[in-house]
């Protein structure tokens, strides 16, 4: 397969909407530290420097507002190790719970970051601890909470469960986000390569059937004249009936060999550029009717249900495969039973439905209705008909569906997104 145009490869997350991402953390970070602050200086009643820690909580919420837009993670990790080392310092140093938040950095660093910036995050993570080892300021309060400058026993294994457990769910917290961020990624690569494989498979039926039209399309043309001739002159010495009759055949069967491959080369190379164009509802039924033929024009019944409102729509490719519904339309009821078109608009889109009265197909027919040479007329059908409508509206980022009808007949349903207009259309 050839590579993936880049108009449909999927979008990767920026490094700047990555630290986007950090930058909500850290939010939630610093209302974790208030809550830890308050709980450690009032319920527990350490004796906390308020002034620098104060100051750091200040920094990190200061420092948010500038680091959004970063186009390195790696920058406020670095800057939050920092600041975490500091708040340690004045906080216990190592004896503090609290200490495992080196780990969290760890991990953000270990997803965000290079190698070379992981690297840089663990070896500051790992001095910032050896610092706090050696010199910190203990902690100082009630005798039942601290001893000799370290928090009692019971107390230390309370702060590591709650320090495990704050540790523990930003951990998480980030790596489902970026979990989430990675399934939709894969999904829209799915998406693009089943769309990219669609358009080289429509390309190359369009190159092949653009060539057949044009190699076939002289000795055709030149049966076409010879028959005619062959035709006029039996017609003068009075030549057998029969014989006249077959030349008339053979005439007649050589135009319809001409239409199917003008029909093949219209259907496969035209309508794939459009772009759009401002109509109201109510004259998409007029521009239907001026592309088709005078009987089957005189079938169709048009009807406006999203009263005559104004959209911007891809005009030439919907009215082609409107033209492609409406003609199969009347093909599948040879009776000359009106065939009904409808018009809604619903929310962001527009909604088409071409409804015929013939016997209908069965559920084999629909699931493999749309695929390339398959067609259920019993003569001159090629199938590409609904197969470059089918295309058309994936490019277009709709869809097409066709629906059995109760009392026979099919109801094709074409999906289009649409831009509306909020003013009303005779304003």
């Amino acid at each position: 397969m050839n590579a993936m145009p880049a108009a449909t490869r999927p979008r990767q997350p920026t490094p700047a909407e990555t630290t986007r991402w950090l930058v909500q953390l850290r939010w939630l970070a610093v209302a974790g530290q208030v809550v830890a602050l308050m709980v450690s200086g009032i319920a527990l009643e350490l004796r906390l420097p308020w002034a620098p820690l104060l100051t750091i909580l200040f920094i990190t919420s200061f420092t948010n507002h500038f680091i959004a837009n970063a186009s390195r993670p790696v920058v406020p990790i670095i800057a939050d190790t920092i600041l975490l080392t500091v708040m340690l310092y004045f906080t216990g140093g190592a004896d503090n719970p609290f200490v495992c938040f080196y780990l969290l950095f760890v991990a953000l660093a270990a997803m965000m970051t290079s190698p070379r910036g992981l690297t840089g995050v663990v070896v500051l993570c790992a001095a910032g601890f050896l610092f706090i080892s050696l010199r910190a300021i203990p902690f100082s309060g009630p005798p039942e909470m601290v001893k000799d400058g370290h928090l009692t026993a019971q107390v230390h294994r309370i702060g590591s469960a709650l320090a495990l457990g704050t540790t523990a769910g930003f951990i998480a917290l980030f790596v489902h986000r970026l979990h989430v961020a990675l399934v939709r990624r894969e999904s829209a690569l799915v998406d693009a390569e089943r769309r990219a494989a669609h358009t080289e498979r429509f390309e190359g039926l369009a190159t092949l059937s653009a060539g057949i039209a044009h190699e076939l399309g002289t000795p055709l043309g030149t049966i076409a004249i010879v028959s005619k001739d062959l035709e006029r002159a039996l017609e003068r010495v009075a030549a057998d009936p029969a014989t006249l009759e077959d030349a008339r055949l053979i005439r007649s069967e050589v135009d319809r060999c001409t239409a199917i491959l003008g029909r093949l080369d219209r259907e496969t190379t035209q309508g794939t550029g459009a772009a759009f164009v401002e109509v109201r509802t109510g004259q998409v039924g007029d521009l239907l009717l001026d592309r088709l033929t005078a009987g089957i024009a005189a079938r169709v019944q048009f009807r406006d249900l999203a009263g005559d409102r104004k959209l911007d729509l891809t005009l030439d490719p919907v009215l082609q495969s409107l033209v492609v519904l409406v003609e199969n339309a009347c093909e599948a009821d040879p009776s000359g039973r009106p065939v009904e078109v409808e018009i809604e608009v619903a929310g962001g889109e527009v909604v088409f439905r071409v409804i015929d009265h013939g016997k209908g197909m069965t559920e084999a027919q629909r699931r493999r209705a749309g695929e390339p040479y398959f067609t259920t007329k019993s003569h001159a059908g090629t199938g590409l008909g609904l197969f470059l409508v089918r295309t058309l509206t994936q490019r277009l980022g709709g869809s097409v569906e066709l629906h059995p009808r109760a009392n026979g007949g099919t109801c094709a349903v074409l999906i289009l997104p649409v831009l509306l207009s909020t003013s009303p259309s005779g304003s």
